[in-house]
């Protein structure tokens, strides 16, 4: 052994070593990525599907269109950049497009779109959609449900629930970055 080893092991890392570690992690991150993507791909099939319903669920099986969107009416009467000057206009901020199903007894499920703008000076032309909400949900009990696919975290219900006003301003778990909003997998929830 040449000091540099402990039990058949390097104590000091080296560039291979490195190497093979970055490797091994995006190895894990793809085949992650690929079970996500997986896992929304059938919970959007069994949606639109309606794999769950029987002949006797049709009427119940309907699925509900919705949207909704929050923008603000802007003026600057003073700036401290010229070019803002007495600039006017309407800033739509977030827009949604949800589709909501449910399949059958115990099972719902949920499409969202989101489109959003941080910056009023740019158009709204640039604003892309991306996938909010891409879940299965099946009640387990009335008090516990579970969630497959892209899903709400609970990081903002308790603050939302007290506060209200995220549509107006950021909480400040949201401001600070300090948890997503949503994650991709399987999410087991009591209320």
């Amino acid at each position: 052994m040449d000091g540099h080893s402990k039990g058949g092991f390097e104590t000091r890392p080296n560039e291979s070593n490195i190497i093979t570690i970055i490797k091994r992690r995006r190895h894990m991150r793809s085949c992650i990525s690929k079970i996500a993507k997986a896992v929304v791909f059938v919970s959007a099939v069994l949606m639109l599907s309606g794999f769950f319903a029987g002949p006797g669920h049709a009427e119940e099986t309907q699925g509900k269109v919705s949207g909704l969107f929050f923008g603000d009416y802007y003026w600057f009467a003073n700036s401290h950049k010229a070019d803002h000057e007495g600039q006017n206009g309407v800033w739509l901020r977030r827009l949604y497009l949800t589709y909501d199903r449910a399949l059958a007894e115990g099972f719902a499920s949920r499409l969202r779109f989101e489109m959003n703008q941080n910056d009023f000076t740019k158009p709204a032309s640039g604003m892309q959609a991306i996938v909010k909400d891409a879940y299965l949900q099946w009640e387990v009990h009335p008090q516990h449900k579970a969630f497959f696919g892209i899903s709400p975290t609970p990081t903002f219900d308790l603050v939302e629930e007290h506060c209200g006003c995220r549509p107006v301003e950021k909480t400040p778990l949201d401001l600070f970055s300090l948890g997503g909003s949503r994650d991709t997998g399987i999410a087991i929830k009591g209320y």
